[in-house]
């Protein structure tokens, strides 16, 4: 209809076109324009497909109207249309090749390809596409645009390319090098890599041709590709931040290695910046020299950490050794006339290793006597099992040294770590008060050294000091409500209920399972667990003998 009121108003057919074309191209350029801006505006530049659809309509539109409008005024047989027309197509085919570029890296690159591996796409790959793409894109502008024959260009671009390669023969082994890393993935942006040459940093930057890494001596190592791909790489971060290392300690021969392992070990576990899990692993290394090697194998946040957590490590078992009379080892040179002088090493006793457990903290020195007089030291290591659920309860356990892991069986009888305890920390207890079978496993995740407290050491002290079961049980039920967390979640008073529901379950049980006498629960239930610990006077002693008399 408007072609008729245009034909009608005497407008020619050519200005009715160029009407179009003018149209056409504008709507064009404002489709462009506008759409950018409401996603700039609105959307925060997230339309990216919706944008692209949008180009793939309006730029190869827009370039066909330059054809268009040059057929209008000049005609198809004129050399003004054929030039135009030739700059058109070619136009329109790098206009093609740009988008489709652009796709790949809409719906490929940063969604698909992501999805896949969990990883961005590095950028060697997307621009090797792109290489690609465009060089086909050249090669079909020459021969379809410009008609010109394929054999008419291998000779010359063959020449030029021999050349070429001669000459650039480092820089294409580096891009190819390049391909490679991007593809393989030896290493990744921040990365910690070491090279055979002792050279190591962390990877700031993967370009086409070198690899840039950030070194400890704040400066900038640039490492051609193909020297990273034709070399071992140590990658310090590939598995996950965690770095391993293990150091060298001398420690004089005439210290017990016992005693070294155990001071190295809690050296190592004193240290912030070692994790705790892995736990570090002390070992012998060599014994057939003085003074003695030891190595202190230790885990780190990360690489960088490693570095501070060194000084701090060497600076806790010079402290450690030092604290029980050991001086720093020196290389000896004895002679068969002459006797070496003697070290001895401060080596606590069992009660002092019972002291710093949270169940005995309170006992005297009489009564932590009585419990060390049938305890025992016993060594564990990395992966051995001290208790295992569902077994019979022998001893309890205070850890002097070293670190373990509580596991748990889940509904598919697969063990799941619950807690981790350290020295100081005792466990088995209830087990073997209550005369219960163990309710969880016990695994060493260090070198470990654990007092075995037996059961008979535990009866002893029971039935010469009967009222120390009231202090005994209070703390037990305390710390078990505290690992529920019962204490923050329930008021006082719900609190003091619970407690005593505890407290007459484990008096009930152990007076029953050690054969003491009941009489005495009663008279200590009432205690508030929330205030001062309950204590029995002497008063209870001759009581309890007395009832032992009449019986």
């Amino acid at each position: 209809m408007l072609v008729d009121i245009l034909k009608l108003l005497g407008i020619s057919p050519e200005i009715i076109h160029l009407f179009f074309v003018v149209i056409i191209s504008l709507g064009s350029i404002a489709l462009f324009f506008i759409a950018r801006v409401i996603d700039y505006v609105f959307f925060q530049k997230r339309l990216k497909k919706q944008i692209w659809l949008i180009d793939l309509i309006c730029l190869p539109a827009l370039v066909s109207m330059i054809d268009v409008f040059v057929y209008n005024f000049f005609g198809a047989e004129t050399q003004a249309y054929y030039t135009t027309n030739n700059v058109s197509n070619s136009l329109l085919w790098l206009v093609f090749a740009w988008l489709f570029c652009r796709g790949l890296e809409t719906f490929i690159w940063t969604t698909l390809f992501k999805k896949l591996t969990g990883e961005e796409c590095p950028r060697l790959l997307t621009g090797f596409f792109a290489a690609i793409v465009y060089f086909a894109t050249f090669y079909i502008i020459l021969t379809v645009v410009y008609k010109k024959a394929l054999t008419s260009l291998l000779i010359p671009t063959g020449i030029i390319a021999g050349v070429l390669g001669l000459a650039l023969q480092s820089l294409i082994s580096n891009i190819f090098a390049g391909l490679v890393i991007a593809v393989e993935k030896p290493y990744r942006v921040g990365d910690w890599i070491e090279l055979p040459n002792g050279m190591s940093g962390r990877v700031i930057d993967i370009t086409w041709r070198s690899t840039r890494l950030w070194s400890r001596k704040n400066g900038i190592y640039i490492i051609p590709n193909d020297m990273a791909t034709g070399n071992a790489v140590h990658n310090h971060t590939i598995l996950d931040n965690k770095f391993a290392e293990w150091y060298y300690i001398d420690v004089d021969g005439e210290v017990s290695p016992h005693a070294a392992l155990e001071l190295l070990t809690e050296a190592a576990l004193s240290c912030e910046k070692i994790l705790k899990n892995p736990a570090p692993v002390v070992s012998i290394y060599d014994v057939t020299t003085r003074p003695y090697k030891y190595m202190v194998y230790v885990y780190f946040e990360d690489h960088a950490a490693h570095w501070h957590g060194k000084s701090e490590l060497l600076l806790k078992i010079q402290m450690k050794l030092m604290s029980r009379g050991i001086a720093p080892a020196e290389m000896r040179i004895e002679l068969n006339k002459i006797e070496a002088p003697t070290i001895e090493v401060q080596t606590p006793e069992l009660g002092a290793y019972l002291r710093d457990a949270y169940l005995f903290k309170s006992l005297s020195d009489d009564d932590l006597n009585i419990i060390s007089h049938n305890s025992k030291k016993k060594e564990y290591y990395p992966g051995d099992m001290v208790i295992v659920e569902g077994e019979e309860a022998q001893a309890l356990f205070v850890i002097a040294y070293g670190m373990l892991q509580v596991l748990k069986k889940d509904s598919t009888g697969t063990n799941r770590v619950i807690a981790n305890l350290s020295a100081g920390t005792e466990f088995g207890e209830m087990s073997l008060l209550t005369g219960k079978h163990r309710s969880a496993s016990v695994q060493a995740m260090s070198n470990c050294v654990l007092i075995e407290v037996p059961k008979e050491s535990m009866k002893e002290l029971l039935d010469r000091k009967p009222h120390l079961l009231s202090m005994l049980i209070e703390r037990m039920v305390e710390r078990r409500m505290n690992s529920e967390g019962m204490l923050d979640k329930l008021s006082k008073e719900a609190s003091k209920t619970q407690f005593l529901n505890y407290t007459k379950e484990l008096f009930s049980t152990i007076t029953t399972f050690f054969e003491l006498p009941s009489r005495r629960a009663t008279k200590t239930l009432p205690e508030s667990p929330l205030s001062v610990a309950s204590r029995e006077t002497e008063k209870l002693d001759k009581e309890s003998i007395e009832d032992k008399k009449k019986k």
